[in-house]
């Protein structure tokens, strides 16, 4: 991270202690991390997010992509509650091509397709009438694999 600042005024009083700053050289993502262990609390991440919808939203247009790294979001139904803090008002009418669970109403795997299939790069839902103005994706379950490779025959990425 090149630079790494805390947000001035803090509005919310059991708001998180976080800092902010361009994950290496470039502008993507911009990188959102609790500077103490303190701040790790889905509900003072929760607080914070709700109280800098317009922060987050000019972020979005400047850095293309928001990481929160660091936070104990620890289910599907954490991330739930971390998503409608900066999107109150979700969907769930598309769930695209690939076959999903549903983790909670509103939160979905993103393929029960067995790790030997591949999936071919693509845009999310891009393709459907009204896209998605966000997208939002979490790992809850850390990969296992080695890290995936770029396989040029394929065009994909192999683990």
């Amino acid at each position: 991270m090149t630079t790494a600042a805390p947000i001035p005024h803090d509005p919310s009083p059991d708001a998180a202690p976080i800092r902010h700053g361009a994950l290496g050289k470039g502008k993507l993502p911009l990188l959102v991390e609790p500077l103490r262990r303190e701040g790790r609390p889905v509900p003072a991440l929760v607080s914070w997010l709700s109280a800098r919808r317009a922060w987050i939203d000019e972020r979005l247009v400047e850095h293309g992509a928001i990481l929160l790294r660091g936070f104990a979001v620890d289910g599907a139904e954490d991330f739930e509650r971390v998503v409608r803090a900066v999107e109150p008002g979700l969907k769930n009418d598309y769930l695209g091509t690939s076959p999903r669970n549903a983790l909670t109403e509103y939160v979905f795997s993103a393929s029960e397709l067995p790790p030997y299939y591949p999936i071919p790069q693509h845009c999310e839902m891009s393709f459907i009438k009204e896209p998605p103005a966000r997208l939002f994706f979490s790992c809850l379950v850390p990969s296992t694999g080695f890290p995936a490779q770029w396989d040029p025959k394929l065009g994909i990425h192999v683990t």
